[in-house]
């Protein structure tokens, strides 16, 4: 499993992608606070930096999404071209070590690359703006750490469909579709069945919803036990369920 890992974040290190998007991040964010200083000035409003890194909290809550996918794009990607899944199975590779090793690769390039966009967005704020606090970066990486929980549970969702499905970008229509539209179109099912207990439910805590509901500079709140109960559930059912057909299917 190891050797799988190796090899995974071998192709993650030299994806030139990663790279311009944390540039074109930590230089977006620079600009966007200078301008958000521009305005203060104008209006005579006093933005503080703890107030701004609540803010920010909004924007990383989206772009945990967009990361979580790059990150199985990278690992997935050019299957058909690379045959390395296919050759790794051949040579005799244990399907669980493929599974697990590229999973623990994924997880551990989404811990890397949300620590470095945390960490952009906390020297921007600190730069730009005055009054940051301990009780306030305290607050703002308490929110990223909760957060991670759900992220991992995409990662697992993202991972089990690389895994199952023979085509990548099947995968990644499904990933998008479901992670930009499943909210709205719960939503309508909702409004058209109203009394619908199991609509009801899923309405309220699907991932993304009660992720985006929940969430403030200051982790989840009141509410984190459910946003980390399904996280648990979304994690426990798409591992279970990619493994076990991973295992069972034909690589081509």
């Amino acid at each position: 499993m190891l050797n799988v890992m190796k090899s995974e974040f071998y192709k993650v290190l030299h994806r030139k992608c990663m790279y311009v998007f944390f540039l074109v991040f930590g230089l977006g964010g620079f600009l966007f606070n200078f301008v958000l200083k521009m305005l203060e000035a104008d209006s005579k409003a006093e933005f503080r930096a703890n107030a701004i890194l609540d803010g920010w909290i909004q924007i990383i809550v989206i772009l945990g999404w967009f990361i979580v996918y790059m990150i199985a794009q990278i690992v997935h990607s050019n299957e058909s071209k690379t045959l390395v899944l296919k050759n790794s199975i051949a040579y005799g590779t244990n399907r669980t070590n493929i599974y697990l090793g590229r999973f623990l690769t994924e997880v551990l390039s989404l811990v890397i690359a949300v620590a470095i966009v945390s960490v952009l967005v906390l020297a921007g704020c600190v730069l730009v703006f005055d009054g940051i606090t301990f009780t306030g970066v305290k607050a703002y990486y308490t929110s990223i750490g909760s957060l991670m929980v759900m992220w991992i549970a995409a990662v697992s969702m993202a991972h089990a469909l690389a895994m199952v499905l023979n085509s990548n970008t099947l995968a990644t229509v499904i990933y998008i579709l479901y992670f930009s539209l499943a909210p709205d179109l719960i939503s309508l099912v909702k409004f058209a069945l109203p009394n619908n207990g199991i609509v009801s439910f899923i309405s309220k805590y699907e991932i993304r919803t009660i992720t985006i509901n929940s969430s403030t500079g200051s982790g989840f709140g009141p509410d984190a036990w459910k946003c980390f109960v399904v996280a648990g559930v979304y994690f426990v059912v798409s591992f279970i369920v990619g493994i076990m057909v991973f295992r069972k299917r034909e690589v081509k």
